[in-house]
């Protein structure tokens, strides 16, 4: 895959299949998933992921050769109005995913990039992830820093 060749750009309804494909790739690179149940999981997913991009989230792709080859996902959550001027709300940023093939040429942080444009236009107040230890270099160095967020983990293992 050349540098050159690869744009990026808002999802819509129509990529919904192949959203859903590059959830399974990027879930299938932190366990073992029988390939038999991909279709079924696209079919089911098609829905989702369809439906999401009309309802609150926002999604870019990395484009190459009129196939999908990355993603990273925002969904707004609003925030109590405050009497304070300024903006509400926060983005939710998860699922950022690159295909192999091109890690390691900063299209994950063109992908980031590109929502943080849209965010400040918003405006939102903030991007906040829960980024994986291999992740973490990517967000703080597209800007992401510790804001003392604590989470409650309401699953084993979350």
């Amino acid at each position: 895959m050349t540098e050159q060749e690869v744009t990026i750009r808002r999802a819509v309804r129509s990529d919904a299949r192949e959203l859903a494909g590059m959830r399974w790739d990027r879930a299938a690179e932190d366990q073992p998933l029988d390939p038999d149940d991909r279709e079924t999981f696209l079919d089911r997913q098609l829905t989702w992921f369809a439906e999401a991009l009309e309802n609150g989230w926002v999604a870019w792709v990395l484009e190459q050769d009129n196939r999908l080859c990355g993603q990273v996902f925002v969904n707004v959550v609003d925030t109590v109005p405050s009497p304070v001027p300024g903006p509400a709300g926060v983005g939710y940023v998860t699922n950022l995913w690159v295909a192999p093939g091109l890690r390691g040429q900063r299209r994950g942080a063109e992908l980031l990039e590109a929502a943080r444009e849209w965010a400040v236009t918003v405006p939102l107040a903030s991007l906040v992830v829960r980024p994986s230890a291999e992740a973490t270099a990517l967000f703080t160095g597209a800007g992401f820093r510790d804001g003392g967020m604590l989470h409650l983990p309401l699953t084993p293992g979350a």
